[in-house]
């Protein structure tokens, strides 16, 4: 980015700042370098259509892999098997937490809004 590029002054809540400053922080990113890139990622996502595509896969693959691990018999598993069972099933309950299937949306799922995160 260059200094000369086009400025705007944004207002933002103060947990989605600090969210950004994180993400900011974690990819060594300035926070101004970081919004933008998340802000091209999106316009990109929007331009092909996988915005809403990917969160309906993504919430209908979560609810799917925790209905399978509930019924997997782990009793025969290795060791390195049941952790790699234990970071799916977190990763899908993580998911599945921050995304619901809404009917009544246009799009299958809708993004859940967490006070704890």
């Amino acid at each position: 980015m260059k200094q000369t590029d086009p400025q705007y002054k944004l207002r933002i809540p103060e947990d989605v700042k600090s969210a950004l400053e994180e993400a900011a922080k974690e990819s060594k990113r300035s926070l101004n370098a970081e919004i933008v890139a998340r802000l091209e990622r999106s316009i990109e996502a929007d331009k092909i259509g996988l915005t809403a595509d990917l969160m309906d896969t993504l919430a209908l693959q979560a609810i799917l892999t925790l209905t399978l691990l509930n019924d997997l018999d782990t009793e025969k598993m290795s060791g390195s098997q049941l952790l790699a069972i234990d970071g799916l099933r977190q990763v899908s309950e993580r998911v599945a937490k921050r995304l619901q299937i809404n009917k009544k949306s246009p799009y299958f799922v809708s993004v859940v809004k967490d006070s704890d995160d």
